[in-house]
């Protein structure tokens, strides 16, 4: 059974760990994202009864520097948020009256814009080199994801099956998105695609549950790539998917920035918090509750 102050050492070429700060008793974090320029991070987090069932409901938007200092909860709640380009605003999965939809939240007046209708439309990530939002949406037959300007227009799908598509999460230049696919199996596998929905290629090289997945500024990718119930188990992988190494710390979701920097979250006894670290897993700050 994992605790939230225990030490694990696991086999990786990207070193060893240290011990984590704990996480606030019965906080959960469920998502993080960088800024384009690597100085700040937006997160959802909340106080639930059980971090492995957590509900969105009672989730809250985050926004703190990389060292953790400067934290602010934003007026408004959701499941998912990402910083513009220009990181002014945030594009934010609200949730209100059982439905889901964006919104770009103005990050020096608190305006709130609505982007989309939902009800169903979670998942946003904003393109670090243009103005463009790519996020997962119900509006189709299923699940896919579409991508569309940050004032909300111009969507389209750019994903069409079969099955659900989820995550999606760009590449450092803008030009690929990386993301997971549900076939109804539990065992969900990543794929990468070019920002215009061309050329898809499946990288994930187990029939194990695969999710979560995130570019490293030099192309890699990695993901959440569990080997046994509940294991939290996240790999980096090379753009056609050969196995690299193993993050060192059983994490939930791990995000870089383009500096090089890991934002992960780690899963404790009844917490889980959102941490900082370099892009080995060392000098590591613990930037939630």
């Amino acid at each position: 059974m994992l605790t939230f102050l225990a030490v694990f050492v696991v086999a990786s070429s990207l070193g060893q760990v240290q011990e984590l700060p704990p996480a606030a008793p019965g906080w959960a974090v469920l998502d993080a994202s960088w800024s384009a320029d690597g100085t700040k991070l937006a997160y959802t987090g909340g106080h639930v009864d059980d971090p492995h069932k957590r509900s969105p409901k009672s989730m809250f938007i985050y926004v703190v520097n990389a060292d953790g200092s400067g934290r602010r909860k934003l007026n408004i709640n959701g499941y998912g948020a990402s910083f513009t380009r220009d990181g002014k605003n945030l594009i934010i999965a609200h949730i209100e009256e059982g439905r889901r939809f964006l919104v770009n939240y103005d990050l020096s007046s608190d305006k709130i814009t609505p982007l989309t209708e939902g009800p169903k439309d979670y998942f946003p990530a904003c393109s670090p080199t243009s103005d463009t939002v790519a996020f997962n949406s119900d509006r189709g037959a299923d699940i896919q994801i579409y991508t569309m300007k940050t004032n909300g227009k111009g969507a389209k799908a750019i994903t069409h099956g079969p099955g659900k598509a989820y995550n999606p999460i760009w590449s450092m230049d803008g030009k690929h998105i990386v993301y997971f696919r549900e076939l109804g199996d539990q065992k969900d596998q990543i794929y990468v695609i070019d920002a215009d929905g061309s050329h898809e290629k499946h990288i994930s090289k187990s029939d194990q549950h695969n999710y979560y997945p995130a570019f490293l500024p030099n192309g890699d990718i990695s993901y959440t790539n569990p080997q046994a119930p509940n294991e939290r188990r996240v790999i980096v992988t090379s753009p056609d998917g050969e196995q690299k190494s193993v993050w060192p710390y059983p994490s939930f979701l791990l995000r870089w920035s383009a500096s090089g920097k890991a934002a992960f979250i780690f899963i404790g006894k009844g917490s889980s918090a959102l941490y900082v670290s370099d892009a080995d897993g060392k000098n590591v700050v613990k930037v939630s509750d």
